[in-house]
């Protein structure tokens, strides 16, 4: 038995699919189809894979993502665990994600804890500098 997880196993799939991409793309330009829409179509392929499920093409751009770190070093490896990275968002997007995460954290600037916002509900002065207690 595998200790692979689905999203691992997608991730797979979805390298799979970057290498017959870069590998095409490799072979030299073609009248009939452009690489963008080589991607694409390795992209629908993929969500066919994925069943249409934008949870299982986002959790295989995070394990393909993971995966790509340990190919930093070797810059034909990574082009390809990058490319799938991009297939799985790419397929996730086919299938009516907007990118948006409604839970994800406001933008932060370096070195100001306050970026996101003041614990406590508070709010931030004009110049990002201490905070002052909404009336409520």
């Amino acid at each position: 038995m595998s200790d692979e997880t689905q999203a691992e196993k997608d991730a797979r799939v979805a390298r799979a699919f970057a290498a017959a991409s870069v590998a095409r793309e490799e072979a030299g330009p073609r009248a009939d189809h452009r690489a963008a829409d080589v991607v694409e179509g390795y992209a629908m392929e993929l969500l066919d894979h994925l069943d249409g499920s934008v949870p299982r093409a986002l959790s295989a751009a995070r394990a393909a993502c993971l995966a790509a770190a340990g190919e930093v070093a070797h810059p034909g490896r990574w082009r390809t665990a990058m490319l799938a990275v991009e297939l799985c968002r790419r397929a996730a997007h086919l299938a009516g994600d907007d990118g948006g995460d409604p839970e994800a954290p406001g933008p932060a600037v370096a070195g100001d804890q306050d970026a996101a916002g003041p614990p406590g509900g508070g709010k931030v002065t004009e110049k990002g500098r201490g905070k002052v207690p909404e009336k409520g």
